[in-house]
């Protein structure tokens, strides 16, 4: 019917809207009302919740304070995109202002969590991130964000046990812990779903956690771990861009990396030939 916008700055949005909507399912009457709808950042790219997973196979966790509940939350990292800001580049940004991690390769996408769907029009994307073993640098969040202490490296045995028992309550951690259910078969150890990660994020998932099936023991040898994931790096990279060129082939995606089909063609699924890059 209306809409009247009540407030913004340069990352936030309120606006009233008069509605109208159907009184009851099944009714030819309708109501009215008022909506109140928050928007965070810029629409066309909404924030990011982070799952940094070391070569380890354990997840980073932070403590922030969250004026509106006012208290310390034990959370993955998250944040705002900035305006115009793509989502896997805020997921960089995020990562070391929050954490001091560096991505090892490209973000999976697991998909989005809709926060608020009374209120809130944002739909954060659930992003998996390969990080490096050890941290590059100090966390360096925002004064009105702040951290407390270092980052939690966790496995995912203990941080379902943590989410499960209530012990942590943030929406957007427990959501991304449901998508991670089906990459963690015994807890601990990441073991890529092919069925679902191989829609059009196969590829990336390959490459970015080629590492997945090196034995732990090369975590005790700094350089020999290094060397050995450089070489995994550069192969997947090949990989990813061989799948891609195929990809585009194909009609999965276009010339920019935007999707124009959910589904792969059946030749390209996990275990036929022709999925195999050369």
């Amino acid at each position: 019917m209306s809409s009247r916008e009540i407030y913004q700055d340069e990352r936030n949005s309120v606006r009233l809207d008069q509605v109208r909507y159907p009184a009851h399912r099944g009714s030819s009457e309708l109501g009215t009302g008022q909506r109140l709808v928050v928007t965070y950042s810029d629409p066309a790219h909404d924030g990011v919740v982070l799952v940094a997973l070391r070569p380890d196979h354990k997840i980073l966790l932070v403590e922030q304070y969250r004026y509106a509940v006012s208290q310390w939350m034990c959370e993955l990292p998250r944040g705002y995109a900035a305006r115009g800001e793509p989502a896997v580049d805020a997921a960089i940004r995020q990562l070391g202002e929050e954490t001091g991690y560096e991505p090892l390769g490209l973000p999976v996408h697991l998909g989005r969590v809709v926060p608020d769907s009374s209120k809130v029009s944002d739909a954060p994307h659930i992003l998996l991130v390969p990080v490096k073993m050890r941290p590059t640098q100090l966390p360096s969040p925002k004064c009105d964000e702040p951290i407390r202490g270092t980052p939690q490296a966790v496995t995912f045995r203990d941080l379902y046990a943590r989410c499960t028992t209530g012990e942590i309550c943030d929406g957007f951690t427990l959501a991304a812990v449901i998508r991670l259910h089906p990459h963690f078969p015994n807890g601990e150890r990441f073991e890529p779903d092919h069925q679902i990660l191989g829609k059009p994020y196969l590829a990336e998932a390959e490459a970015a956690f080629a590492w997945a099936e090196a034995p732990l023991a090369t975590q005790d040898d700094t350089g020999h771990w290094e060397r050995w994931l450089s070489e995994q790096v550069d192969r997947g990279t090949a990989a990813v861009q061989a799948r891609t060129r195929q990809m585009e082939a194909l009609g999965v995606i276009d010339a920019r990396g935007n999707v124009l089909s959910e589904v792969l063609p059946r030749d390209m699924l996990p275990g036929s030939k022709s999925s195999v890059a050369t």
